[in-house]
């Protein structure tokens, strides 16, 4: 297990007072001057074109929050109160399909777009999470109030931002595994993006769990949201596919497939050889959540902090 740096212990009181005094709370989440709780403006060029963003706005218009259509709620709640979703991606999977993607890339949200390029596939997101949450600005569609002792808002708020990364498409081991860099590892089936298990440098991101929303991601003061941990929207104490790292491997549930017991025999890199949901029949490599601690918190993270493959390039994970 990999930390960038030194673990900062809170007190519980400090964690469950921090919202209104800020006291002892994380970098990241205390940078009022950088990160201001109202919305904001920020701009973002493409191919010499710049766009406008506002900061805490999903795009959404009237009284719908699109970034939620086409998922459905199940019954599987987690810790705190988050439902785990099914998705309808039927209608982008005859595309997906004609470029010859199969298995977990088929279950990719419409809203990621995949594109199949010689050896590698190009995925597109808006990095929008496709669930409420309460780091949108309250007047946006898909602002949801939420309340918990545990879990206070830092002071960021979600913006779109373009992110495309290259990943290969049949990835293989590399040599020696190599530590993953701040910022974003990877990308979730819902397009959001996946950061591993360090917080900002100065921070504990155990204490930085305290700053998650309801379905556990957060944003940081680029307003890029993401998972650090077990995204109780898209997996629950199961082996359900996740998403895919940078060096191309797949990401599953904490589970081992077909058992209900969580996975033995991870590697450095959090993964091992086996049968998934998507390989019922041929053993292929692939990461898992996994349970790490600093001996007085634990959690499941969807990173061990290394890659076990190359990682492919990114435009905007920074």
């Amino acid at each position: 297990m990999k930390f960038s740096t030194p673990l900062k212990l809170f007190s519980v009181s400090c964690l469950v007072a921090w919202a209104a005094v800020n006291c002892g709370a994380p970098e990241e989440d205390k940078e009022t001057e950088k990160a201001s709780t109202s919305a904001s403006e920020t701009s973002t060029s493409t191919g010499g074109s710049t766009t406008t963003q506002t900061s805490g706005s999903s795009g959404s218009s009237g009284s719908s929050c699109t970034a939620t259509a086409n998922t459905t709620a199940t019954n599987t709640l987690s810790t705190y109160g988050c439902a785990l979703l099914t998705r309808d991606t039927t209608s982008c999977k005859a595309s997906r399909e004609a470029q010859g993607l199969s298995g977990f890339w088929l279950k990719f949200s419409c809203s990621v777009t995949l594109t199949k390029s010689g050896n590698n596939v190009v995925i597109a997101t808006k990095n929008l999470p496709d669930t409420k949450s309460f780091y949108y600005s309250s007047t946006d569609a898909c602002y949801e109030a939420f309340s918990s002792t545990a879990r206070k808002a830092n002071p960021n708020k979600i913006a779109s931002k373009t992110v495309s990364l290259t990943v290969p498409y049949a990835p293989t081991a590399a040599a020696t595994a190599s530590a993953t860099p701040e910022g974003i590892i990877g990308v979730a089936l819902n397009g959001v993006a996946i950061y591993d298990n360090s917080a900002a440098p100065g921070d504990d991101i155990f204490n930085e769990e305290a700053t998650f929303d309801k379905c556990d991601g957060h944003p940081d003061m680029s307003s890029t949201y993401h998972y650090h941990t077990e995204p109780g929207a898209i997996t629950n104490s199961d082996s359900n596919f996740i998403g895919v790292l940078r060096d191309g491997f797949p990401v599953y549930g904490r589970n081992d497939y077909n058992t209900t017991t969580a996975a033995s025999g991870l590697d450095s890199a959090g993964g091992k050889t086996g049968k998934t949901v998507d390989s019922p029949n041929t053993d292929v490599y692939h990461y898992h959540l996994n349970l790490q601690s600093n001996g007085t918190k634990s959690a499941y993270f969807i990173s061990a902090g290394y890659y076990k493959g190359t990682p492919g390039t990114c435009t905007g994970c920074q």
